[in-house]
């Protein structure tokens, strides 16, 4: 078969492509990672690449404005190579899969810990749907000597669970989504061990972490069987293997430990997290909430445990949002408006140019265009407000959050129609999800003595916009407790303590586990919260004045 060469730019990297390939597969065969949200469906849009010299073939999409089809942007998952090309791949389109997100942090030991392997290195390792994270350990010390973590190199097949679980049934599919997890932690492997001055043969151990999707993929277990009746996985526990056998690469002789999961949607990650936070240890009622694309939720105490989950979907990831993005730099966190001029002040990570939004500056921005009252209630844009910043676009009335002038990009950063309404939905699921959990126990938020937030995303909210937007319950702020990656966490612990893996064990068989799916409580509760904060404001009343 014919081929062609690209040079992808602004790495420079030269690479073979196939006649008719599209750029998208050639830059995942060739370990250059496009952002491909939808896996290659052509409804995200995020797969932006410039045509910079040669020819592509390529159909008209509503995705591309007239003006950037003009200066030769094109989607990526869209265009065949046809000749020699050489494209630009834009900073809001860069998935950054080597970015290192976190370093150094340690974890807090509860009582499970009783003893450690001495002499040994082990891996602790929480496979999420966007990030994988991993935590370098002495085994002997119990103490973390490294924390990395990496875009989950899944991405580009799929943003979501379920679009992953379908690409894992073509042909082909399964094998590119296992090895890419694989080489992720192979990554992560090499650089904590160069970093802490040790070989990847001295680590003797991982234990892992996930949702069930993802364990399923690390293990090569077919996960359509997650979205078809009965919902059930293929296995709730996975028995140690040598981590060899899946190409993980450690000492020869390593093994690899899985966290057990509950369900379908409820994982070995909540698990863990419960491990991390100890609630199931402890007499008062507490609520453990896990804000991903799958909400998952855990209500108990040492008597007992019920959980649920809820699609809370790829919003607050950036996905779905037509200015959204990761929490990587660049991206917008932090968010006020001037409500005189209507006028949006924002505060990126990194500090450097704006990107897009990430999840926890699409709460604030939905708070703050509340606040200033350029959305109602029902979160529609007043079209009635004179300013410069509220206009109409392709998708109808927006808001300009960041003219073109002052972003990366050199285009506008704004906030949609259809994005906002895409929020209050994922806001209302979480809201939802966890009031419906109570009402089956026949409890409410007030009997909730802690509610804890688990999830890199969850970690970064500010609870008072929270609340304002009716994401979370109305309840005394000291009750609130966040605990990070609580997936990690727990898995460090289990890594080093056996009587760890044990009680995560016992958690998973005790834990009920209530189907929302057609539920009609939850269906009622959702629809009341489709509104900022609720149609029930009495359920809000320090919000009420």
């Amino acid at each position: 078969m014919k081929t062609y060469k690209i040079t992808f730019l602004p790495d420079n990297k030269t690479v073979i492509a196939q006649a008719g390939s599209t750029i998208l597969e050639t830059a995942q065969k060739s370990g250059i990672y496009i952002t491909g949200v939808c896996g290659g469906d052509v409804v995200c849009g995020k797969c932006r690449v410039i045509i910079k010299s040669g020819k592509v073939k390529t159909e008209p999409t509503g995705l591309l404005t007239p003006q950037e089809i003009k200066e030769g942007v094109v989607l990526a998952c869209y265009s065949n190579v046809i000749e020699d090309i050489v494209v630009e791949i834009p900073p809001e389109s860069r998935a950054e899969e080597g970015e290192v997100l976190l370093k150094g942090k340690a974890f807090r030991k509860t009582s499970c810990q009783k003893s450690s392997v001495k002499g040994d290195y082990g891996l602790a390792v929480d496979i999420g749907t966007t990030t994988v994270v991993a935590y370098l350990i002495n085994q002997s010390s119990g103490k973390t000597l490294g924390a990395m973590g990496a875009f989950n190199r899944q991405i580009t097949y799929g943003d979501d669970i379920i679009t992953r679980i379908i690409f894992a049934g073509e042909k082909g599919g399964m094998e590119k989504l296992h090895q890419a997890v694989i080489g992720n932690i192979n990554n992560l492997i090499t650089a904590l061990a160069f970093e802490s001055k040790i070989k990847p043969d001295d680590i003797k151990s991982i234990t892992v972490a996930g949702n069930t999707t993802m364990i399923h993929l690390l293990m090569k277990q077919d996960p359509g069987y997650l979205r078809r009746e009965p919902y059930l996985p293929k296995s709730k526990r996975v028995e140690p293997i040598r981590a060899s056998e899946l190409g993980i690469k450690i000492n020869p002789k390593g093994l690899l430990s899985c966290v057990p999961n509950v369900s379908s949607y409820v994982g070995g990650d909540v698990i863990a997290g419960l491990v991390a936070c100890g609630m199931a240890e402890k007499d008062e009622l507490a609520l453990y909430v896990d804000m991903g694309t799958n909400g998952e939720m855990v209500l108990g105490n040492k008597e007992w445990l019920a959980s649920v989950a809820c699609s809370v979907g790829p919003a607050f990831e950036g996905s779905g949002i037509k200015s959204g993005t990761r929490a990587v730099k660049g991206a917008i966190d932090d968010v006020s408006i001037n409500k005189s001029g209507c006028k949006a002040l924002v505060r990126t990570i990194g500090k450097g140019k704006p990107k897009g939004i990430c999840g926890s500056g699409l709460i604030e921005l939905i708070s703050e265009m509340l606040k200033a009252r350029i959305i109602n209630k029902a979160g529609k844009i007043s079209t009635d407000i004179k300013s410069p910043f509220i206009r109409k676009g392709d998708e109808g009335t927006e808001y300009v959050v960041v003219p073109a002038k002052d972003s990366l990009s050199g285009r506008d950063i704004v906030i949609t129609q259809p994005d906002i309404d895409n929020i209050i939905r994922s806001k209302a699921a979480v809201y939802a999800g966890a009031r419906t959990l109570l009402n089956k126990m026949n409890l409410t938020f007030k009997d909730i003595k802690r509610f804890y937030i688990a999830g890199a995303f969850g970690s970064h909210l500010d609870i008072e916009k929270s609340i304002a937007i009716g994401m979370l319950p109305d309840i005394t702020r000291s009750k609130f407790k966040y605990i990070g990656n609580g997936s990690v966490a727990g898995a460090s612990m289990i890594l080093l303590d056996k009587s760890c893996m044990e009680k995560a064990e016992e958690l998973a068989d005790k834990m009920a586990y209530v189907d929302l799916s057609g539920d009609n409580i939850f269906h009622e509760e959702f629809i009341s919260a489709m509104f900022l904060p609720h149609t029930d404001i009495k359920l809000f009343q320090s919000l009420r004045g």
